[in-house]
């Protein structure tokens, strides 16, 4: 296969199903009037009495989770997952819905506190815990600093505490995005960055992401079927914000703030996040547990099942630890 090549299933004689039922549609308004998407799953045994708060990383969209809901689903969770803005279904920012633009990372930890206390009116029950992934558990961190004590912990998969920018360097980038934003072009792709389209679908672009090439397919087989799902790269904008918003969260005394409890799972072989950063940051968080899966790729909820199972099993240890010392009672209003 060539490296511009699109990836295809290999050895599967059927493609893994579709299946994103049972859930209820919603919206709330970001602080902007963003409509922002979110979709509950009940729990199918109420005597669990407690639910996962999941939140997707960059490009990313509800329905890709499709398979990880089921799976939490079988362990008697209710869950409850939104849609980022400017992805999914959610309201987009720009008149090309592609282009993946942000000036700050700040709102999205305000949409967030707005989404829990979405679900406090839900009167869902039992101790809340998030999963979010990549840039969701970016964001996931920026919330649990901001607004401590409002749920009970977090596992968190390939977090972006660092990125990892070839061929430019971190130094060299930053400077590209200022200036593009000094000259007016905050709105444009950054270097590399497209539309959503053969790039996003082809065999490079896999590799970055999973091993898995079956898995890799459903998200774009899910955006077959509805191309609004789709959304391309990142803006000069983008770049400077998210570069911006991992200075904060590495500052002196950022971690060291955050008490929720936290696993944070390491893909070894990631080539898109900061895996040096990323174990040190753990180090510094004063409630963590921290998981590397060798062999990994970036998105550890899309691998091969050798990976995903080694995920699945350190998140049932440690929700195992974790609803049985009955954090939730210590929990605060999320409507405060």
């Amino acid at each position: 296969m060539s490296e511009d090549a699109e990836a295809k299933p290999a050895g599967a004689s059927e493609p893994r199903p579709l299946q994103c039922q049972g859930g209820e549609d919603a919206f709330f308004a970001a602080s902007d009037g963003t409509p922002i998407r979110y979709v509950i799953w009940p729990a199918p045994d109420a005597s669990r009495h407690g639910g996962i708060i999941l939140l997707p990383g960059r490009s990313e969209f509800i329905e890709k989770y499709s398979e990880t809901v089921d799976d939490l689903l079988a362990r008697g969770f209710w869950i409850a997952a939104m849609d980022w803005p400017g992805h999914g279904l959610s309201g987009r920012p720009l008149p090309n819905r592609h282009k993946h633009h942000l000036t700050s990372f700040a709102p999205l930890a305000e949409d967030l506190k707005r989404f829990i206390e979405e679900l406090e009116t839900r009167r869902l029950g039992g101790p809340r815990i998030i999963l979010g992934h990549s840039m969701g558990a970016h964001v996931a961190l920026r919330y649990l600093h901001d607004y401590p004590g409002r749920v009970d912990g977090a596992v968190l998969s390939a977090p972006m505490i660092g990125l990892i920018f070839a061929p430019f360097g971190r130094w060299l980038t930053r400077r590209l995005a200022r200036l593009a934003i000094t000259f007016g072009f905050g709105k444009t792709y950054a270097p590399g960055q497209t539309n959503y389209g053969a790039i996003q679908r082809s065999a490079a672009n896999m590799r970055l992401l999973t091993s898995d090439p079956e898995r890799f397919q459903i998200e774009h087989r899910w955006i077959g079927q509805n191309p609004d799902l789709a959304l391309g790269g990142v803006t000069y904008g983008w770049l400077d914000a998210a570069m911006t918003s991992i200075a904060e969260i590495n500052a002196p005394g950022y971690p060291e703030a955050i008490q929720t409890p936290i696993l944070i799972v390491q893909a070894g072989a990631d080539r898109l996040v900061d895996n040096v950063r990323q174990q040190a940051f753990a180090g510094r968080l004063p409630r963590a547990t921290f998981l590397r899966i060798e062999g990994a790729r970036h998105e550890i909820l899309n691998e091969r099942d050798e990976y995903r199972d080694q995920f699945l099993a350190a998140f049932d240890r440690q929700l195992e630890i974790w609803l049985a010392s009955g954090a939730s009672s210590a929990r605060q209003p999320a409507t405060s």
